[in-house]
């Protein structure tokens, strides 16, 4: 479907809804109660918002279905991205530290997004799995989970070389890749 031009003018996400950012503007370092270390709005150590920001105004979602984030131990942990998805949704979303991977019941039932040759778009593998609602969506419902890599690419290959035997049942994603 194109775009209208009046659409692309507002851009993409013009039709969202935002939240003001004006607990995060007005926040300032503090120490972290749990940790020690000195943050800004949350421990991405600890998965905690500092005490100068009031947990309630920050938006908190629900997934449709557990996400599991494996990062490499070399990555420096106040970089990563994936930090912000646990803050958002805490009760969905898991980070595991190489060489520790979440329980996989069955492999078939995983997502793992990410590019290697021969993966699938999300919007393929949801065709080819049957998994697509009558109005175009997903059934989450054939989904245990989806995992995400969040790692340099060397560490990626090291995460992926590791365990080849289990990440190469996964059904996978290549277009949809998180940076």
């Amino acid at each position: 479907m194109a775009m209208r031009e009046d659409d692309r003018l507002k851009g993409p996400f013009s039709h969202l809804k935002l939240s003001s950012w004006d607990p995060l503007r007005s926040a300032t370092r503090e120490v972290c109660p749990k940790c020690k270390s000195s943050r800004k709005v949350y421990c991405y150590d600890c998965f905690q918002f500092l005490p100068n920001i009031d947990p309630t105004s920050i938006p908190r979602i629900s997934l449709p279905v557990p996400v599991d984030i494996i990062k490499h131990s070399q990555e420096v942990q106040g970089k990563s991205t994936a930090t912000h998805a646990v803050m958002l949704a805490p009760d969905n979303v898991s980070i595991h530290t190489y060489p520790s991977l979440p329980p996989f019941s069955d492999p078939n039932k995983c997502l793992l997004v990410f590019p290697r040759e021969g993966a699938l778009s999300v919007s393929e593998w949801v065709r080819q799995n049957g998994t697509e609602t009558a109005g175009g969506g997903m059934d989450w419902r054939q989904v245990e989970r989806v995992v995400f890599i969040d790692s340099t690419w060397i560490q990626t290959r090291k995460i992926l070389k590791a365990f080849s035997y289990l990440l190469s049942s996964f059904p996978t994603s290549n277009k949809a890749y998180w940076e």
